[in-house]
C-alpha cells in the first residue's frame, strides 16, 4: 500500500487581512500553518514579477483570499475547552466515587 503525503505538493495562499492590496502569501511550511503553538508561518509574499524571500508572517494575521479566517484549531491549542466548559473541570464526571 502506497502512503501518499499530502503536504509535500499542497500549494496554499493566504491574504494578509490587514493589507490593503490584493498580494497573496504562498504558505511555504503546511505543517506549521496547522499547528496551533506555532505563532508564525514561513510563507512567501507574490508581489509583483520578482520573487520575494521567504520570510515569517504571524498566523493571526492571516485569512483565506475568499475573507474567511483560518480554522481556530490552527490558531489556538486550547480551543476545545475554550468551546466547552466541561472540559476545564478537575475532575471527570460519572467516576466511581462521585456521589
Amino acid at each position: 500500500m502506497a502512503i501518499i503525503n499530502v503536504f509535500a505538493s499542497t500549494d496554499m495562499f493566504l491574504r494578509i487581512q490587514h493589507n490593503d492590496d490584493s498580494s497573496l502569501v504562498e504558505i511555504l511550511d503546511f505543517k506549521q500553518l496547522c499547528d496551533p503553538f506555532c505563532r508564525e508561518v514561513l510563507g512567501r509574499i507574490h508581489a509583483g514579477e520578482e520573487l520575494q524571500d521567504a520570510a515569517l508572517q504571524a498566523k493571526a494575521d492571516l485569512i483565506f483570499p475568499s475573507g474567511e479566517a483560518l480554522p481556530r484549531c490552527w490558531l489556538d491549542a486550547n480551543y476545545q475547552s475554550r468551546m466547552r466548559p466541561d472540559l476545564n473541570d478537575e475532575a471527570p464526571r460519572g467516576l466511581a466515587g462521585d456521589h
